[in-house]
């Protein structure tokens, strides 16, 4: 039963990753930005842009990867180590830059999904079944 939340699970995240992080950012990056108090009304928001779009496409990425790793997610280790690596690596960059550097609040929202998600990942996955 297990096993079955986790692919679930996965598949959630890697729809979360492709749509919500994925094509936000590519398809529509100044909302994204706005939703998350970001001021859009700067000069070099061209530049903001173009990173908004790198952004979505490593997030699309991620995101088929971890459909991909949903069906056998023992088999597909490295692609859940990679998510950790991301998520964290994510989370402690979006916090400094909130904490230190004055980005918008509306990005703890973001904090907080990732954080879930890697707490969720954290319980589901079967880490005694790996023989490494």
């Amino acid at each position: 039963m297990q096993k079955k939340i986790l692919t679930w699970f996965l598949i959630l995240s890697g729809l979360i990753q492709v749509f919500y992080f994925g094509c936000s950012h590519l398809f529509f990056p100044v909302w994204y930005l706005q939703s998350a108090g970001i001021n859009t009304s700067v000069s070099n928001l061209g530049d903001i842009l173009m990173l908004m779009h790198e952004i979505g496409v490593l997030a699309a990425a991620l995101g088929v990867a971890t459909l991909l790793a949903a069906a056998d997610p023992i088999k597909n280790f490295t692609v859940i180590i990679l998510m950790y690596v991301v998520s964290i690596g994510s989370m402690l960059t979006s916090i400094y830059h909130i904490l230190f550097k004055g980005a918008a609040s509306g990005e703890w929202g973001t904090v907080a999904i990732i954080a879930i998600q890697v707490a969720i990942l954290t319980v589901l996955y079967p880490w005694k079944e790996l023989k490494r």
